[in-house]
């Protein structure tokens, strides 16, 4: 339908198949009869039913031609879900007790059987659809997973002192759980921690745990599908030589040859103009990830310190310290590619992922989606404050509602390479990691009627696609090198026409914040301010 060409008899736009069928077609191209599995498979040169389409302008396809070149297709997705649960609870009440009163416990036995299937439409099957003809991503494939787990668990609380002096209350929580995985084996996970409540209006807490999660069954099973990699992204080409570890330049020099400003030095582009087509998708391969959490804290409700005054107010302030082994996270082609050449050498899992050509060194194919990473490691403060008062000034004026709720990083680490565990790469401030993100609401109440506003912050970033260890090899990598601050105002409001019905509208993002260069949903999406109202009726 692209090869069209002028049939000489009529002066009309025509397929070049019409006129010839057994025309070569044309080289360097992703037309069918390139592809030495197949060649026109759909239809056949010569039989009226090819349509010439015009791809370039506004509107420009004809509804014939879409036809022509645009077929529906249908794919299955089939997930099914089995749980049975059997849980005892109680107290030792009816046999003894401590000094602060009966230890309560629970027990109980859990199965589980997920099962998917996946079956792609005929076309996709065959590999004939956009992006699959005559690339390495090769067809949409059917796919299929089962995991069956059989898991037994306990849970006790122990409460050891209470209505004692600076100890109202003192209570240790613990739990376990094993789970017996036909797909990944057997784990264990356990918490223990403790509460403390010196005097009514203050708790101090604090947990150690350890929680395993294994890949979930769209994780393990989903299908490959095709994903490509742009024809200028290598980290070995001129402009990310000098990003990344310092162990960038030394890889690439052993993969493509000379690179940067040394002569003929290496560029993909002179290999490649087009997007380069991969596979990415779920990982049958994952093996389960384990997180070991440390958390302290308190909860302060100030019911009697301030004669009243603060009733309504709930401060919490937690500490949290997480590792995390085998990390399950989803890296694109470019990443998995940075990370291969960021190793101290080129004998590691990302490497394995990406096919360079033997000769010249350019990159080929690719298999990205989900892996498990080494290790990530992340700390911060949470806190979130709560506070409803009368609106002062005499009178029924209503009620104010103040809360915020945020988090404070203070690392963030990954080391990704299992073959390099001392190979730790800190990614605090770069996209999506912030150092800071918080949230404020006030919401009046008066009678029927509510008005709140909302305002989300985030800390300044580094723009999408770079990263901390490419300012540090290269403090002039970008001449963008952070998003800056980010504040996006809601504005909304309800009323109670009735006790049935409610008449609601707003403002989000009120003062048009705009995306983040290269982020379409950091810190808002790419819609914009928009208003909205509605009603809700309630029969």
């Amino acid at each position: 339908a692209i090869d069209a060409v002028v049939d000489p008899e009529t002066g009309e736009i025509v397929c070049r198949s019409d006129i010839d069928p057994s025309a070569t077609v044309p080289p360097s191209s992703p037309f069918p009869a390139q592809n030495p599995n197949f060649g026109i498979s759909t239809f056949s040169p010569g039989d009226g039913q090819c349509v010439p389409v015009n791809i370039f302008g506004f509107n420009s396809i004809s509804q014939e031609a879409a036809d022509f070149i645009f077929v529906p297709q249908t794919s299955l997705n089939d997930i099914e879900q089995n749980v049975l649960t059997a849980t005892i609870a109680g107290d030792t009440e009816r046999y003894f007790s401590l000094p602060a009163g009966p230890i309560g416990f629970a027990a109980g036995y859990e199965y589980r059987k997920e099962s998917s299937a996946f079956q792609p439409g005929s076309l996709e099957l065959a590999g004939l659809t956009f992006g699959t003809i005559g690339s390495n991503g090769g067809p949409v494939n059917p796919s299929s997973g089962e995991i069956e787990v059989n898991e037994y668990f306990g849970e006790v609380r122990v409460p050891i002192l209470s209505d004692l002096f600076l100890a109202e209350q003192l209570e240790l929580p613990g739990s376990y759980r094993y789970s017996d995985y036909e797909t990944f084996g057997s784990t264990d996970t356990w918490s223990v921690g403790g509460r403390w409540a010196p005097i009514n209006s203050l708790v101090f807490r604090g947990t150690v745990s350890r929680a395993v999660r294994v890949p979930n069954i769209g994780e393990a099973f989903s299908p490959q599908f095709t994903a490509f990699l742009g024809a200028d992204d290598d980290p070995c080409n001129p402009q990310f030589i000098d990003g990344g570890t310092e162990f960038r330049e030394a890889n690439c020099r052993a993969l493509v040859g000379p690179v940067g400003d040394e002569p003929g030095a290496y560029n993909s582009t002179n290999f490649v103009s087009a997007r380069i087509p991969g596979v990415s998708g779920g990982n049958p391969n994952l093996d389960p990830e384990v997180a070991d959490t440390f958390t302290a804290g308190f909860v302060y409700r100030p019911f009697t310190e301030f004669n009243g005054a603060l009733d309504g107010l709930i401060v919490t302030l937690d500490y949290y310290h997480i590792e995390i082994d085998g990390l399950i996270d989803s890296l694109g082609a470019f990443a998995i590619a940075s990370n291969c050449v960021d190793a101290p050498s080129l004998n590691n899992q990302f490497c394995e992922a990406i096919d360079r050509d033997p000769t010249d060194g350019f990159i080929t194919g690719f298999r990205s989606g989900l892996i498990n990473l080494a290790a990530v490691e992340t700390s911060g403060i949470d806190w979130r404050i709560d506070y409803t008062f009368d609106v002062p000034g005499g009178g029924d004026l209503g009620f104010i509602t103040l809360s915020s709720l945020g988090t404070h990083f203070l690392s963030n680490d990954e080391t990704r390479d299992v073959s390099a565990p001392d190979q730790v790469t800190d990614v605090l401030g770069e996209l999506s990691r912030p150092e800071w993100i918080a949230t404020l609401n006030a919401d009046w109440n008066f009678s029927d009627f509510r008005v709140g506003w909302n305002v989300r912050y985030e800390s300044s970033q580094l723009p999408a696609d770079v990263t901390n260890n490419d300012l540090a090899s290269n403090p002039d990598f970008v001449n963008i090198q952070s998003t800056g601050s980010s504040f996006v105002h809601d504005f909304n409001a309800s009323w109670y026409l009735s006790s049935k019905l409610e008449l609601y509208g707003g403002v989000r993002n009120a003062f048009n914040e705009k995306p983040y260069i290269g982020a379409l949903s950091r810190p808002t999406g790419p819609r914009g301010r928009f208003f909205y109202a509605g009603l809700n009726w309630t029969l």
